[in-house]
């Protein structure tokens, strides 16, 4: 294990479950809706993507290029951004916005 892994152990933990818990409210809300179709999954994907590209890129923006880590408002950003061009590239029209808040909420709360 890389010693920055083996460090971080228990926030590594909390990160991963974060992630799991988000994917897992999404997937119920989505079900519960009757919006579980692949299109979905992929724009939930291109969000966890754009969300995690963001915060990196908020936090190496903020620091001057100096500093590794990630920043809540830069993945917000980059996941609603990454979110709005894959809907138009998938060709999705149905409101969205109330699945992806809760599982980021749930998300946030277990992993930060």
């Amino acid at each position: 294990m890389p010693p920055l892994l083996a460090e971080n152990r228990l926030a590594v933990a909390f990160y991963a479950a974060g992630y799991l818990l988000g994917v897992a409210v999404f997937a119920l809300m989505a079900r519960r809706r009757r919006l579980s179709t692949m299109g979905i999954w992929l724009l939930s994907f291109a969000g966890l993507a754009g969300g995690l590209a963001g915060a990196n890129l908020g936090q190496w923006l903020g620091s001057g290029g100096t500093s590794a880590g990630k920043t809540i408002l830069g993945g917000i950003a980059g996941g609603y951004l990454s979110v709005i061009v894959a809907k138009r590239l998938l060709g999705l029209h149905r409101p969205t916005g109330d699945l992806f808040a809760v599982a980021l909420s749930a998300g946030e709360a277990v992993g930060r």
